[in-house]
């Protein structure tokens, strides 16, 4: 029922742009997310249009990806944060204009 419910918001167009870049971090091992829901739910995501990037370790602790694999997550997040930040900047471009400091970010 919740991921019913999850999906329902994720998929109104008002909820998050679809150009938003998402990033899907996880493990073959986790029994709490397995990875074989992660994976379609990757799947469903980029039917709907969604930029998905999805990293997946043979063994990692649920939720302790960053302190068992600290540069693939690393780089994981850092590329993630990039493709944010100019989907921000081709939302926002009056933004950018009016405060030409941010745009060195």
């Amino acid at each position: 029922r919740e991921r019913t419910e999850f999906w329902k918001v994720l998929t109104q167009p008002e909820a998050v742009p679809r150009n938003a870049p998402t990033v899907l971090l996880f493990a073959e091992d986790d029994d709490l997310a397995p990875a074989a829901v992660i994976k379609t739910f990757s799947g469903e995501l980029m039917s709907a249009g969604w930029r998905v990037q999805g990293l997946c370790w043979p063994r990692s602790e649920h939720v302790g990806h960053l302190r068992q694999h600290p540069k693939e997550y690393k780089a994981a997040i850092s590329a993630w944060l990039e493709k944010a930040r100019d989907v921000w900047r081709e939302m926002h471009p009056n933004v950018l204009a009016a405060h030409p400091h941010i745009a060195k970010l």
